[in-house]
C-alpha cells in the first residue's frame, strides 16, 4: 500500500488523506517468571492532495502477566497458567487497540476533535 502513488488514492476511492501505520513491536516477550504484550508503531496521516504530514504519533502499550504473588511457587504457578492461557487467547488485538486509543486520544498532540472524539476532549 505504500508504493501506491497518494494521487491514485484520491482518484479511487476520494480519500482527503491517508493514515500509515508501522508496526515495530508486535506479540510477546516472555521472562522467566512473566509475559509482557507489547505493540509498538508509528502513525503518520498525509494529505492526498499535497502529500504534506498532517499528524503522526507513536503509538505504544503493555501489558504484563505479573501477578505480584509473594512466593516463588506461586510465581511459577502464574507462570504456567500465564502461558497456557496465553497460547489460548492472545491478548495483543486488545493491547493494539489501547495503544491506539492512546496515540489518538493523546490532549494537545492527538488527532483534531471531530464529531467522534471523546466528550473530555472537546471541552
Amino acid at each position: 500500500m505504500n508504493s501506491i502513488p497518494l494521487k491514485k488514492i484520491g482518484q479511487h476511492i476520494g480519500a482527503d488523506a491517508v493514515l500509515y501505520v508501522t508496526i515495530d513491536s508486535w506479540g510477546q516477550k516472555y521472562q522467566i517468571l512473566a509475559s509482557t504484550t507489547i505493540v509498538t508503531s508509528k502513525l503518520k496521516l498525509v494529505d492526498v492532495k499535497t502529500g504534506m504530514t498532517l499528524w503522526e504519533a507513536t503509538a505504544h502499550a503493555e501489558k504484563s502477566s505479573d501477578s505480584g504473588s509473594g512466593s516463588l511457587a506461586g510465581a511459577l504457578i502464574a507462570a504456567l497458567v500465564t502461558q497456557i492461557a496465553g497460547s489460548v487467547m492472545d491478548q495483543t488485538p486488545q493491547v493494539s487497540r489501547l495503544a491506539n486509543n492512546l496515540a489518538i486520544n493523546n490532549g494537545k498532540r492527538g488527532l483534531l476533535n471531530g464529531p467522534y472524539a471523546p466528550l473530555e476532549l472537546k471541552k
